[in-house]
């Protein structure tokens, strides 16, 4: 059975290979991410790691449920530790859009 969200998890590591980013799907996804991003940096030769948690919805708008709020302040607390940029990724089915969320503060 697969997981819900795991074709949106799919489509997002195809699109960031195509930047030269390897994404590696976090096995149950029970954490805060979903995707470990790493690619090397063509000019300086440094490692570049990125966090994304994956969303999907059908609706127009993404509501940030309690799950979802624990995630995004949990992600928070990794990119401040660890200096490692953190994104939110929302796919709306049906719409063919994306929005892309940086996590630079705590939500409440």
């Amino acid at each position: 059975m697969v997981k819900p969200g795991y074709y949106a998890e799919k489509r997002r590591i195809d699109e960031m290979k195509k930047n030269g980013w390897t994404g590696f799907r976090v096995s149950g996804s029970i954490g805060p991410n979903d995707i470990v991003f790493v690619r090397r940096n063509t000019f300086t030769g440094e490692l570049e790691i990125r966090i994304e948690q994956i969303k999907s919805t059908r609706k127009s708008k993404y509501y940030f449920d309690k799950r979802a709020k624990s995630e995004w302040n949990r992600l928070y607390e990794i990119s401040k530790k660890l200096n490692i940029p953190c994104y939110f990724v929302i796919y709306y089915i049906g719409k063919r859009k994306k929005e892309i969320i940086k996590i630079d503060k705590p939500i409440e």
